[in-house]
């Protein structure tokens, strides 16, 4: 039967295996825990990739829809003449084009130069409520 001084031995260097072991087990622990959160990153980073990139797609789908119809449109004489008219407001001969502008400012239909400021300034407010 082993001495009591051979089991303290023993012990003794067991105690330094034992807490290398488990400091190994920690750092494999943390090293897998770090892993795991960088790819549970990565996969939200590519969720939120996928999302912008679907909202890029539907985008691009409409415009290229809009670009059929216009290329649609434009495939006919008639197309071709109301872009032209469009773009360059131009006539064909023998028709006259009539220009609409319109004023900035709205006229004032009563002189308020002789009337108290705050009296103009709520005159103003309620002009611009009026259409």
């Amino acid at each position: 039967m082993p001495s009591l001084e051979q089991k303290r031995k023993r012990q003794k260097r067991i105690r330094p295996l034992s807490f290398f072991v488990s400091l190994g087990l920690i750092i494999v622990a943390i090293a897998s825990f770090n892993g795991l959160f960088d790819i549970y990153r990565k996969y939200l980073e590519s969720s939120k990739s996928l999302v912008q990139t679907e909202r890029e797609l539907e985008t691009l789908k409409n415009r290229e829809m809009e670009l059929k119809e216009n290329l649609d449109r434009l495939s006919t004489q008639r197309g071709v003449e109301e872009e032209i008219r469009e773009k360059f407001s131009v006539a064909k001969d023998g028709e006259m084009m009539a220009l609409i502008v319109e004023s900035k400012t709205r006229p004032k239909s009563e002189d308020v130069s002789g009337e108290n400021w705050i009296l103009r300034w709520i005159k103003e407010i309620q002009d611009s409520f009026t259409p």
